[in-house]
């Protein structure tokens, strides 16, 4: 008697399922961690722009020779332009600008330089301390007073970055608040 062997290509359908299912179980498992990263990043992406363009005020007020340049939040684009009183009362989360300013109180700005709108700061919860709404750096470089600003993401209260400027103007970012504490983020 003769055997007669027919090789079959393929998978059945329990291979097939068990494939499946381990695929399911790895992207239960890496979808949130990746969306924890992504999180992650526009934090720090957010923190690291908001690092350049308080550097560039100073740089540019050093430039210049005369006069300020400040970083301040402005939450509507038609109120923050040239020749316009800086508006009162406004929230980093609704965006910020670079300006020259003049002297007065409250700024008269002279001359947007910069301006940030609050689609690029979305999910940041943004918080800032100091005496001022706002930074000035003067032409030898210094700050108008040491501040801080706390990022802070609301999907991970736990994880947040400090932007600070120091009163000689330096600007950097930290993930601890100054002193070396741990930043405080508002619940989400």
């Amino acid at each position: 008697m003769t055997a007669t062997h027919r090789r079959r290509f393929g998978f059945t359908l329990i291979e097939l399922m068990v494939t499946l299912l381990v695929l399911i179980i790895l992207l239960a498992l890496g979808v949130p961690a990746f969306a924890d990263l992504l999180s992650r990043t526009k934090l720090t992406n957010t923190a690291n722009t908001l690092l350049g363009h308080l550097q560039y005020a100073r740089s540019n007020a050093v430039k210049r020779g005369g006069g300020r340049v400040a970083v301040g939040a402005c939450n509507n684009a038609a109120q923050c332009t040239d020749n316009a009183n800086w508006p009162a009362g406004q929230l980093w989360q609704g965006g910020y600008m670079v300006a020259t300013v003049n002297n007065a109180s409250p700024p008269k700005i002279l001359q947007v330089l910069r301006r940030v709108d609050a689609a690029e700061l979305a999910a940041v919860t943004i918080d800032k301390n100091g005496t001022s709404p706002r930074f000035f750096f003067h032409p030898d470089g210094t700050a108008g007073g040491a501040a801080t600003i706390t990022l802070c993401d609301r999907r991970i209260p736990t994880f947040g970055r400090a932007v600070i400027v120091d009163a000689v103007g330096r600007v950097r970012v930290a993930q601890y608040a100054p002193g070396g504490g741990a930043l405080q983020c508002p619940p989400p």
